[in-house]
């Protein structure tokens, strides 16, 4: 069976328990039978079905019967429980040498090393910083509560908009030292790059 057949099996599943006849303490004498009670066609191995009991457990919380098959509902939700969005929610894994230079050295959680003024450190501490598409970034939520992409080299040099683009004088895109970055118009970028270059 194709990968996607099976993920729109999982992905979108909306139960109306209220319609389904279910209720804490019923007995299953398997997963598929459990399915089978909910309408739902069951996955039987792998991630999909990892992803499969996920999204139940959102409608109802069961566990399987010790040496058994069985499967017991412990809870019925009125309501389903909200997915966590956890696109960008990494934890702050990054680590960051203050002492050795007179300037800033932050390792990603990968191990990416990136460079940065000391002077910064406490604007770029907060975020959880990672090489993407040969820049440093992260992402935070704005005032919608959505995610947006944050450049380091932008952050540092408080770039906005779209009009204005930063340039890394060395074209290594892990200096973030401020002597390293220069703020111009995107128009203008090849010409400033090439000059710096000869």
């Amino acid at each position: 069976m194709s990968r996607s057949k099976r993920n729109s099996r999982v992905n979108g599943l909306i139960l109306d328990i209220k319609n389904i006849d279910i209720k804490e303490g019923d007995v299953f004498s398997n997963y598929p039978k459990l399915c089978n009670k909910l309408g739902i066609e069951p996955v039987l191995r792998g991630c999909a079905k990892d992803s499969q009991i996920k999204e139940i457990k959102r409608y109802i919380d069961f566990e399987r019967l010790p040496n058994s098959q069985s499967i017991i509902i412990k809870k019925v939700y009125d309501t389903p429980i909200k997915r966590e969005d956890k696109r960008h929610t990494l934890r702050n894994n990054n680590s960051y040498d203050l002492g050795n230079h007179d300037y800033g050295v932050g390792y990603t959680n990968k191990g990416d090393m990136f460079y940065f003024d000391k002077e910064d450190y406490d604007l770029i501490k907060e975020y959880c910083w990672r090489l993407e598409d040969d820049r440093i970034v992260a992402y935070a939520k704005n005032s919608k509560d959505s995610w947006r992409k944050i450049r380091l080299d932008r952050l540092i040099l408080n770039v906005t908009g779209t009009k204005n683009t930063v340039i890394h004088i060395n074209n290594n895109s892990a200096d973030n030292r401020k002597a390293n970055l220069r703020e111009v118009n995107r128009g203008c970028r090849v010409i400033i790059i090439n000059n710096y270059n000869n």
